[in-house]
């Protein structure tokens, strides 16, 4: 029927004949399996190229408690402090957090029992951030977890990345969004996260965690509170594709989308993007009052050709 298959065909005996010799074979068909190796190959393959600029990265057998591979740029710092083993070397990135809620996350998360529930449950991707005693910097730990086809056991690919400057970036971005914008968020462009601040001088929708996976965060946010009749073009304008399409063309992008809010006020609301670095891989994601940016840059205008100043003036008088 034109289906190609894989199959792997064996010798199993032979059998001695006066007029020759007789050969029996067994074909089985792989076809499951190598796909799975090729899945797994290009897994490998893609992982490598996401890993180039970190500072270490180790590729460990989660079933066999083994780190297979341990590449780092810091070779003096690390240098005999990994272990054999996953759980030395888990440990030992712990043991390097001070105590605090990112030593407990770490904890909950990069452990080798924990990674191989996490494997079990369908959760492939982890990872957090820490204050690293080594580096004194922050540091970014992420892992990815695959099945070995072959072996048949679960491997887990475990990076850092030097996130000193993104971590300080959302500091300064945490105090502006409390003192102009509704909130302000940071998309990972790489791994689809996103973390947000949100102002507190009003009521509004708090999504259960202040960090997630950006596109159900979105999509979730705006079936609550976006009007119906502006819904579809929302969902649209707010896909991390869609707007690094509109970034490619200029340096800003924005939009306008009316929000209802908890008391049933419908408010206009811009929301902006743009990148958070040169490299862009951080997208920042703003939202602020549009009618307050208009009032906002009217009063400037009144303010730079003297206006206000006389109004002022008047009244006190």
């Amino acid at each position: 029927d034109g289906e190609v298959l894989w199959t792997n065909i064996r010798a199993i005996a032979m059998q001695e004949y006066s007029f020759g010799k007789e050969f029996f074979f067994t074909l089985h068909d792989i076809t499951p399996r190598v796909e799975a190796e090729h899945k797994y190959q290009e897994e490998l393959a893609y992982r490598a190229t996401c890993l180039k600029d970190c500072i270490v990265h180790a590729h460990c057998n989660l079933s066999q408690n083994l780190v297979m591979c341990l590449d780092t740029q810091s070779e003096e710092v690390y240098k005999n402090q990994w272990g054999k083993n996953v759980d030395d070397a888990l440990s030992f990135i712990i043991d390097n957090i001070p105590d605090g809620p990112e030593k407990e996350h770490i904890k909950n998360l990069f452990n080798r029992k924990a990674m191989l529930a996490a494997f079990a449950n369908g959760d492939t991707t982890n990872g957090g951030i820490y204050f690293s005693k080594l580096f004194h910097r922050w540091i970014r730990i992420d892992y990815y977890l695959l099945l070995n086809p072959v072996k048949e056991c679960v491997e887990a690919i475990i990076f850092a990345h030097d996130a000193h400057e993104q971590k300080l970036s959302q500091m300064i971005l945490d105090v502006i969004a409390r003192k102009f914008f509704d909130y302000i968020g940071c998309i990972d462009v790489e791994t689809g996260r996103y973390n947000y601040y949100f102002k507190t001088d009003r009521p509004i929708r708090f999504p259960e965690e202040k960090s997630g996976d950006y596109a159900n965060f979105y999509k979730e946010q705006l079936r609550r509170s976006v009007v119906p009749e502006e819904l579809e073009d929302a969902i649209v304008k707010m896909d991390i594709s869609y707007i690094r399409e509109q970034l490619e063309k200029n340096e800003f992008y924005s939009h306008l989308v009316r929000i209802r809010e908890i008391n049933g006020e419908v408010l206009k609301k811009r929301i902006s993007f743009t990148y958070l670095d040169e490299g862009h891989n951080v997208i920042v994601i703003a939202r602020n009052d549009a009618d307050n940016i208009t009032l906002m840059n009217l009063k400037q205008r009144l303010i730079s050709n003297g206006y206000l100043d006389r109004i002022d003036k008047k009244s006190k008088k």
